[in-house]
C-alpha cells in the first residue's frame, strides 16, 4: 500500500486526460455570478440598512473584513465606505 501511495502525484501535478491546452484563468460564469450577486447586494445594504462591514463581509461568506473590502474595491472601483450613505 505504501508503494502506491508513495507513487500517486501530488495535487499539483494531477491533470484529468480529458483537459486539454491551459487551464482557464478567467472566473467561471458561476463564479461570476456569485462575484455580480455579492457586489449588488452589498451596494443594496450599504444603502438601505446600518449593518457593519463585518456583519455584511460574514453574510456575503466572506472569512474577513479585509478580504471584503478588497473585493469590494476590486469589483466598483471603490472602498466600501464610498458606498455607505
Amino acid at each position: 500500500m505504501a508503494q502506491t501511495w508513495a507513487a500517486w502525484p501530488g495535487p499539483c501535478t494531477w491533470r484529468p486526460s480529458h483537459c486539454s491546452g491551459d487551464w482557464p484563468t478567467k472566473a467561471s460564469p458561476n463564479q461570476a455570478l456569485k462575484a455580480e450577486l455579492r457586489r449588488d447586494t452589498a451596494i443594496w445594504r450599504f444603502n438601505t440598512s446600518s449593518v457593519s462591514l463585518a456583519e455584511l463581509a460574514a453574510g456575503l461568506g466572506f472569512n474577513d473584513s479585509p478580504a471584503f473590502e478588497r473585493a469590494f474595491k476590486n469589483w466598483t472601483g471603490s472602498p466600501p465606505g464610498a458606498y455607505r450613505r
